[in-house]
């Protein structure tokens, strides 16, 4: 794919490039420490072309087969027939920009997966676990014990592409001076998906079961504060180019559950321009915090609409608008001021590979 782009955009290969160079160089964290991190990442995602290209250039950086050793952990990946499995440990180092500090320095984290998948004619089905445990640098020093194990299965039926998930999630969190905190919980997801001529419509139901005080069902992306993209949705959860108004909203929604009924058409229109118009809406399992007097279920609802210009085989223009209705629970756990509606006008250019 770099030959491609090399040989067709040379400006745009020479401009990822720098890019990466930039990106990797010596600063806060030092080169070595960043390439040592990107084994670990290039592991994660299963990419066994970025894991040798990290640990060439660590080794040249003057990193110890003992110090690879520990960063990247065990990987191991297997196919037999229609069956693929794979088991990895990831070992997260926290708090490296802290060395001089004795309470951060050295904070490990250990990240354990486990997949296996069979496919069978156009289905296929999988059992997942994964689990983190040890301790992460967030203000100061958590400890973390929790784990997920779930089930997947995709196949068409009734001319639609089904994709199902059950997740069971059991753990504890346990902060400085504070007591120890207990979450567990299911997600259920249910998506269909309808492809016809250049048209698609798609489907997306969801419940997370939640508890009081934020005690239910918990994800990865709340513990550890990042984002994924597992909506339809652009201000309640990330797939814009802009983080104004990214309320960061994830399938559990704080340990309180969440309840969601979304769907997505996309469609081509003349000189090759594509539509991608969404709409959602968002509850609580349990009642939230609120503006009111009384805790409320009610988080919000999001219609959005996206025009994609194609500029070249590997360049688009996105240009697109969001608009969301808060309920009372979406304004203050989420917004964080009393604001029923809010709006926003987005574009992005994209590398498409």
């Amino acid at each position: 794919m770099a030959s491609l782009l090399k040989k067709y955009q040379p400006e745009s290969f020479e401009a990822l490039s720098q890019l990466a160079k930039e990106t990797m160089k010596d600063g806060a964290l030092s080169a070595k420490t960043k390439e040592l991190m990107a084994i670990s990442l290039s592991i994660a995602t299963n990419c066994e072309p970025c894991v040798k290209i990290h640990t060439r250039r660590a080794l040249q950086l003057g990193s110890s087969a003992e110090e690879i050793a520990e960063t990247i952990g065990v990987a191991w990946n297997g196919v037999a027939g229609r069956t693929n499995c794979r088991l990895s440990y990831v070992r997260l180092v926290d708090g490296v920009a802290f060395r001089n500090d004795e309470n951060v320095r050295d904070v490990n984290e250990h990240f354990l997966i486990g997949d296996w998948n069979v496919k069978f004619q156009d289905c296929d089905f999988g059992v997942h676990y994964y689990s983190i445990y040890g301790k992460i640098f967030d203000n100061a020093v958590v400890d973390l014990n929790h784990s997920w194990i779930g089930i997947h299965g995709n196949g068409h039926w009734l001319g639609l592409l089904w994709h199902g998930v059950i997740l069971y999630q059991n753990g504890d969190t346990k902060y400085a001076a504070q007591p120890k905190r207990h979450n567990d919980g299911w997600l259920y997801r249910l998506e269909a998906k309808w492809e016809g001529k250049d048209r698609t419509f798609q489907v997306l139901g969801m419940h997370s079961t939640g508890g009081r005080d934020g005690s239910g069902f918990q994800t990865l992306h709340q513990i550890i504060h990042t984002q994924g993209y597992w909506a339809y949705t652009h201000i309640f959860t990330c797939d814009d180019p802009s983080d104004v108004n990214e309320y960061a909203l994830e399938p559990g929604n704080l340990g309180y559950g969440l309840n969601s009924l979304q769907a997505k058409f996309q469609c081509a229109l003349p000189f090759n321009i594509q539509l991608t118009s969404s709409a959602a809406w968002y509850g609580s399992d349990v009642a939230m915090p609120a503006f009111t007097k009384q805790a409320s279920k009610t988080i919000g609802s999001e219609l959005a609409a996206i025009l994609t210009f194609p500029l070249s085989d590997n360049l688009a223009l996105d240009a697109g608008a969001a608009l969301t209705f808060l309920g009372e629970a979406g304004k203050n756990m989420y917004q964080g001021y009393d604001m029923n509606q809010v709006n926003e006008i987005f574009s992005r250019f994209q590398f498409v590979f």
